[in-house]
């Protein structure tokens, strides 16, 4: 069986603050296999984010800390306590990130081809002339017009959708073999949404990349995924093929997600809710974290709860009642 491409086990991130230990990732694992979009969705505040930044390395030291144990495996390669000089030449030449709001990423005084030159200069070593026109070719590769002259122009002077463009393409310049992208499309409205997944799974196809995709939105996971992580309260409590997590969701805290879409074939019904708010990371609720918000808590959910892998392979559910969810389609 062919080595995933990114391997994390048992990964712990805890800050270390003045009101307490707060365990944003508490023992999450999954894997990134060659070519394929993973999904890891959950809430604000689940431990998404701080996942990613984990896995690059990009955390403030201090107050997190990647507690002992964790694992992080790229391309069979240990990268958890790697140097910094190690870690640099990861970042860009392997794996690429892009982040959910470009104008906080580009810097303002620099024109967007100057700033992907740069990045051309210091990973491929290139020339000034050979980066700009390299940045050319990646700007129109991204779908961005007229790029000959978009390239002289400043972060202010471009859309939402053209600056998360150029940060695709500055992440692509590269050529990653994992894109990490945070909360990509969040701040832009539909119609640009739909361009820009439209644009990566293209990209991902066109360059054989594997992507993470971390998001909040289960419609983007179902547009562009291949598999699925669902986070809660700094754990994972399921994961599945995209096909298995929309049509057999085996946890409580999954279905709840699921049923707060909005149908077109339901227009005229509530939007259905999931009660309450996500715990407090410096005093997690004993036992089943999602308890004190789930409808079907009851006998032993105060116990805690396993990763509990299901029959089919890769699926697994963090719920004590999982055996009696019909996963089969029988019954």
């Amino acid at each position: 069986m062919m080595e995933p491409m990114l391997r994390v086990q048992d990964l712990r991130t805890y800050f270390f603050t003045d009101q307490g230990v707060v365990k944003a990732v508490d023992g999450v694992s999954f894997e990134v296999n060659e070519g394929e979009t993973l999904g890891i969705v959950g809430e604000s505040g689940c431990g998404k984010t701080v996942t990613s930044l984990s896995v690059l390395g990009l955390l403030p030291e201090p107050p997190a800390q990647i507690m002992a144990g964790s694992s992080v495996k790229f391309l069979g390669d240990e990268i958890i306590g790697a140097d910094e000089g190690r870690m640099r030449n990861l970042r860009g030449n392997k794996i690429s990130m892009i982040f959910q709001e470009p104008m906080s990423s580009l810097n303002p005084v620099y024109s967007v081809g100057d700033q992907i030159a740069e990045v051309l200069r210091v990973h491929r070593r290139m020339g000034r002339k050979e980066a700009r026109d390299e940045a050319i070719r990646l700007l129109d590769e991204v779908g961005i017009p007229a790029p000959d002259r978009r390239v002289a122009e400043y972060p202010h002077q471009l859309s939402g959708g053209m600056r998360q463009r150029v940060m695709i393409a500055m992440a692509l310049s590269c050529e990653p073999k994992l894109l990490i992208a945070d909360e990509p499309t969040t701040a832009l409205d539909v119609t640009i949404q739909a361009q820009i997944l439209e644009l990566l799974e293209e990209l991902s196809l066109s360059h054989g990349m594997a992507v993470l995709l971390i998001t909040h939105d289960l419609g983007v996971v179902a547009e562009v995924c291949d598999r699925v992580v669902v986070m809660y309260a700094g754990q994972v409590i399921e994961t599945g093929t995209v096909n298995e997590i929309f049509t057999e969701p085996a946890h409580p805290y999954t279905r709840g997600l699921l049923a707060s879409l909005p149908s077109v074939t339901n227009s005229g019904r509530r939007l259905n809710s999931i009660s309450g708010t996500v715990p407090n990371p410096v005093d997690w609720p004993r036992g089943c974290r999602f308890r004190e918000r789930c409808p079907e808590a009851g006998d032993g959910c105060e116990e805690e709860q396993a990763l509990v892998t299901l029959e089919s392979a890769g699926r697994s559910s963090r719920c004590c009642k999982t055996e009696a969810v019909n996963l089969t389609g029988a019954g």
